[in-house]
């Protein structure tokens, strides 16, 4: 399956879960040009092509199973904004060590976790500890595992 098509795969998935998602419009190609330049500026490496792809069919998605970041900031419920990925990767790449490369983080998850690319993969991380609970190859694979774990837990507790 192609990229695109394994991504539109996975945001289908995630439309049909059992709870809601909020998916922002995708990008264009200015907005994928000026995360790139931001990226590029902080010294961060350039948007995995899966992400980018992700983007330019949903550039943010916020729902109870994961908030995945957008280039700038997304609104909230009550007039809040979530940061974005260069903002997030800021904070997260503050408490590194001074040689460590600089990771990107692409969402968040509730209790303090994080989803964070960095050596080809995703990985979903915890913030402070920075244990790592899992790893995928690819963000469409993320969102699959995660709605169907969430989804299964959900049909599972109403047992």
């Amino acid at each position: 399956m192609s990229t695109p098509d394994k991504i539109t795969h996975a945001l289908n998935t995630l439309r049909q879960a059992s709870a809601k998602s909020y998916l922002r419009d995708g990008a264009g190609d200015i907005t994928i040009k000026v995360i790139g330049s931001k990226l590029g500026k902080a010294d961060y490496p350039q948007l995995p092509e899966d992400y980018e792809e992700l983007l330019r069919q949903a550039c943010g998605i916020m729902g109870p199973y994961f908030t995945l970041l957008s280039p700038g900031g997304m609104e909230m419920a009550a007039g809040g904004l979530q940061p974005g990925i260069v903002e997030e990767s800021d904070a997260f790449n503050r408490w590194n060590e001074d040689d460590e490369a600089k990771v990107l983080v692409v969402g968040k998850m509730s209790g303090g976790v994080v989803i964070l690319h960095k050596d080809g993969q995703y990985h979903v991380t915890d913030e402070s500890s920075r244990d790592v609970f899992r790893s995928y190859d690819d963000i469409a694979d993320f969102i699959i595992d995660t709605v169907t774990r969430k989804d299964t837990a959900a049909r599972a507790a109403q047992i």
